[in-house]
């Protein structure tokens, strides 16, 4: 993932940082910060060497401490993304684990069901924090949620039948 600000001062700021392992890479107008820790980059500016520390990351918001100043890389996560992004993982878990529900609509649950809705909940937040419209999130967040609920649909419907067959 990569952000780029402006900023008055330093000019054009880009974070490019790895979704997966959370690797970041700070470049100031276009010059690549020399990393000496896993948050803390060294700025060459005319003055001499200066730390700048990174807070936070992709998914919480990343931020730049420079020269005493907080600059804000990428926005932080609002309450209503995590809550979003929660209800997938939450509504597999109980649905898949009820059998009373699984009558009415079977779907995987347990290690299966919450490794495939906890996949999709990751997906969900690192889509929704491409944008910037409510509506837009919720969209993407309902459009996820659907094709989970079909993959374990799909899943719990053919253990289901597996089951009754091997009985």
């Amino acid at each position: 993932m990569k952000t780029v600000v402006t900023h008055p001062v330093y000019g054009k700021i880009a974070l490019e940082e790895s979704f997966f392992s959370g690797k970041k890479k700070i470049f100031i107008n276009g010059v690549m910060l020399q990393k000496q820790n896993k948050t803390t980059f060294i700025y060459q500016s005319e003055n001499g060497p200066i730390p700048a520390i990174v807070k936070g990351s992709f998914s919480t918001g990343t931020s730049l401490l420079l020269c005493g100043e907080t600059i804000a890389l990428s926005p932080r996560t609002r309450w209503y993304e995590y809550v979003l992004c929660a209800f997938i993982f939450v509504f597999i878990m109980i649905w898949g684990n009820s059998a009373a529900l699984c009558a009415i609509f079977p779907i995987i649950g347990g290690a299966l069901g919450g490794g495939i809705s906890g996949a999709a909940m990751v997906t969900s937040l690192a889509l929704m924090k491409r944008t910037r419209s409510f509506f837009l999130k919720l969209l993407i967040n309902t459009g996820i949620f659907l094709v989970t609920l079909l993959i374990c649909g799909l899943l719990g419907l053919v253990f289901a039948l597996a089951l009754s067959a091997a009985i």
